[in-house]
């Protein structure tokens, strides 16, 4: 069960609808903070295609996710689907091999 401060930035409510859901589901789910990745149980993908058709700055957060897929799959080829507007934000991302641009 996740301590209650972790719930600090949330309403007095959520915090206890939040703790009372992880007092209910951690025994089914286990653990907060348990690691919940799957196994590689096939072969590392060959081309990836992630689509953000949001604006610069959802495209900048997303930046530490793409950089960690890179990490992870090394060999993969790796597109972005993006708009025109939010496009400029990783043209340059050296984690990407191809950015493509689709007018949402």
């Amino acid at each position: 069960m996740r301590p209650a401060r972790d719930y600090a930035n949330h309403s007095r409510r959520a915090r206890g609808i939040a703790c009372a859901l992880d007092t209910i589901l951690s025994p089914l789910i286990g653990p907060a903070g348990q690691d919940v990745r799957r196994s590689a149980a096939g072969p590392a993908p060959e081309r990836i295609l992630l689509i953000r058709p949001d604006h610069a700055g959802d495209l900048l957060m997303a930046t530490p996710a793409i950089r960690a897929l890179r990490a992870a799959h090394p060999s993969a080829k790796i597109d972005l689907l993006a708009s025109p507007w939010g496009a400029p934000a990783v043209e340059n991302n050296p984690d990407l091999d191809r950015l493509r641009i689709i007018d949402a």
